[in-house]
């Protein structure tokens, strides 16, 4: 198979998409996601019965206060995970804006049978599909993964259609699977 290559634009949005689809993926970060829910719904509910209690009204013994605490507890559960994404987003922009070194062009990205070549204004690399742990696709994104935290990103919209980016990421995992005859794939997910 002959070599394909694309051009496109990074964004801090792409980078935040392949942030978001890694944590969902792994189980650690689930985990750790899982447990901070958990300790914020402790240090809410707690505080919210310390205050009750520092003004009388814990333990509350008329229905008027068990609906307060009732009401607390739902909007807690339902709003502490959302909140919690959002923060941890905002977090991941920040450092990545002020520790990133952005290039001002198009980058352009050649995938080959042996290798990928990556270039834009401030230099190439080239990785070896051997050191490409994963070939992960999903609606908006292409994913090379060179561990479970770095990849190449690689946007849908870099393509003419969806024909088209569906081919560069089939390549992909051909080149990949041939490279490295003892992995599993991953098929288009």
């Amino acid at each position: 198979m002959k070599p394909l290559e694309v051009t496109y634009e990074l964004t801090i949005e792409d980078a935040l998409a392949f942030l978001d689809d890694a944590g969902a993926r792994s189980p650690a970060i689930r985990r750790q996601t899982t447990i901070e829910i958990v300790l914020g719904l402790i240090a809410g509910l707690g505080g919210a019965a310390l205050g009750l209690w520092v003004t009388g009204y814990w333990p509350p013994d008329d229905p008027v206060s068990l609906v307060a605490v009732a009401l607390w507890v739902v909007v807690m559960v339902a709003l502490l995970p959302g909140w919690l994404r959002r923060q941890r987003r905002r977090r991941l922009r920040r450092i990545l804006k002020e520790g990133t070194q952005a290039a001002s062009g198009p980058e352009v990205l050649r995938i080959a049978p042996d290798t990928i070549v990556g270039a834009n204004d401030l230099g190439a690399s080239k990785v070896d599909w051997k050191a490409i742990t994963e070939v992960h696709q999903t609606d908006t994104y292409l994913f090379l993964h060179l561990s479970s935290l770095t990849a190449i990103i690689i946007p849908a919209r870099a393509f003419p259609d969806r024909e088209t980016f569906d081919q560069f990421a089939q390549a992909a995992r051909d080149f990949h699977a041939r490279a490295n005859p003892g992995m599993t794939p991953n098929p288009a997910g």
